[in-house]
């Protein structure tokens, strides 16, 4: 019995979970870990209307500036994550295992969650998790 969170898990970026064992060691693990437990849960929905969350997966190097610069700003962004401005993206989550990304390059993600196993960041003296 009990509440069940459901988690849909785009596939619109399966192409770039394919090197699970390029990024599979270190803190960079932490996205391919992630994925890995929410492919074998039982939380997972393959039905993105009964879905409470939506995992957006993408790994750390190529595949996550991929997934950063053009996959979530593309002219086709809301075809790839059709969910995504539903609730402002407030239902939405992604990993980042290292080097925190800029806001200018989360702007579309702004209202959604980041999974992290940095703490604190600096680019130009500006803290990487700050939110302006």
């Amino acid at each position: 019995g009990g509440f069940r969170r459901k988690v849909f898990v785009y596939n619109s970026t399966r192409d770039l979970t394919a090197k699970r064992l390029i990024t599979g060691f270190g803190m960079m693990a932490a996205a391919s870990h992630i994925h890995t437990y929410l492919e074998e849960s039982t939380c997972l929905t393959e039905d993105p209307e009964e879905a409470d969350l939506f995992f957006m997966p993408a790994y750390h190097g190529d595949q996550y500036s991929e997934f950063l610069s053009n996959r979530t700003h593309g002219p086709d962004a809301a075809d790839r994550f059709p969910y995504l401005e539903r609730r402002r993206g407030t239902d939405h989550f992604f990993t980042v295992s290292a080097n925190l990304p800029g806001w200018t390059e989360l702007a579309p993600l702004r209202h959604a969650m980041q999974l992290t196993v940095e703490s604190w960041q600096t680019n130009d003296g500006v803290p990487r998790w700050y939110s302006p």
